[in-house]
């Protein structure tokens, strides 16, 4: 999780203040964002695997959520906007997906 905070913070230098998608340097601060919040919910779990504690593992989500929002204020200049969009980078759900299906019937 440190690691990725330290990407973010060297992302927001070399990329700017930009979260376009249409950029390459927008697109990298998004995964800079993202690594955080992957980050700090694969910590969080290994906390609890570790101690079985929700109040340490929830230590540990307080201070990734805490840096998250502190990288995405440098990034939107505001902290409301930021902390909304921490929410809903750690509420969305691993951002890949598998399909299975007939080929033939997904060629249809």
């Amino acid at each position: 999780m440190e690691a990725a905070i330290d990407a973010a913070g060297e992302a927001l230098k070399n990329n700017g203040k930009s979260l376009d998608d249409n950029t390459a340097k927008g697109r990298a601060n998004n995964q800079a964002l993202d690594d955080i919040a992957s980050a700090t919910m694969k910590a969080v779990e290994a906390k609890y695997q570790e101690t079985g504690s929700w109040t340490q593992s929830m230590a540990v989500w307080e201070r990734g959520r805490g840096q998250l929002v502190a990288v995405a204020t440098q990034i939107k200049g505001n902290e409301q906007a930021a902390k909304k969009l921490a929410d809903q980078i750690l509420r969305t759900p691993d951002k890949t997906a598998m399909l299975r299906g007939n080929m033939e019937d997904l060629q249809t």
